[in-house]
Order: C-alpha cells, then structure tokens, then sequence
C-alpha cells in the first residue's frame, strides 16, 4: 500500500497541466507568455522536500497578484499579494496542521498590459 501510495503523489506532484483560457464570451484570450503551473499535493513534513506549495509563473511580468487558500470550511488558511511567497501548511500562521487535508486555492492574476485578472482555483492536498 506505501509504494502505491508513493507513486500516487509522484504522479500528482509531477504531471504538468496545461491551461487554455477563454473570455467570457467563448472567444480564445489573446495570446501571450504567461504559463501558470499549480502543483495539486505537498507534504510539510520536515524531509526537506516538498516543504512549500505556491503557483509557479512564468513568462510575463504580473502587475497583479492574489492568493487565497481555504479550508473545507470555508476558513482562509492563507492569503498572500506577493508571488513570491509560499505556503508551509501552517493554518493562520499558528502551527502546522495535524493531518492530511484538503485545501481550496483561488489564484487572480493579470500580466502588464492586459485589461482583466484570470482566474484559477482548484484543489490542493496535503500530506502528512
């Protein structure tokens, strides 16, 4: 079971996504560089790997940046404008939480020069 457990996480941690965006109106955004990779699993457990979760993005300078990480309860676990800050599975800043969970992130960016944020939100697991 741990080595089916293993390569489950490796699986989760390692698969790239590819993002396709579109205006509300159906129409395909106009192109450019920014490339958005939101890792779905992390494990703060001490071992020096995987200690942090944050979006990685790449391509295009932002001129906004917002990220909100929710618990199932609705509850803001964290929240940061600076993108080059990372979650280390504290809740509130007060300590680490006690088992695997599952968390709610929304991400807003919006690169220099575009008129609208996009939006990404999704789920991320951590695993003790």
């Amino acid at each position: 079971m741990k080595r089916i457990l293993s390569i489950l996480i490796y699986l989760m941690i390692s698969c790239p996504v590819l993002l396709h965006a579109q205006s509300k109106s159906g129409d395909d955004e106009a192109q450019d560089d920014l490339q958005v990779f939101i890792p779905n699993a992390f494990t703060p457990n001490g071992d020096r790997f995987n200690e942090f979760w944050k979006p990685v993005i790449s391509g295009a300078e932002l001129a906004f940046y917002e990220l909100q990480v929710v618990d199932r309860h609705g509850q803001e676990v964290f929240y940061t404008k600076d993108p080059n800050l990372a979650w280390n599975g504290q809740i509130r800043g007060s300590g680490y939480s006690t088992s695997t969970s599952m968390y709610l992130y929304y991400l807003r960016v919006r690169p220099v020069g575009k008129p609208d944020n996009r939006e990404y939100r999704g789920y991320i697991v951590l695993i003790r």
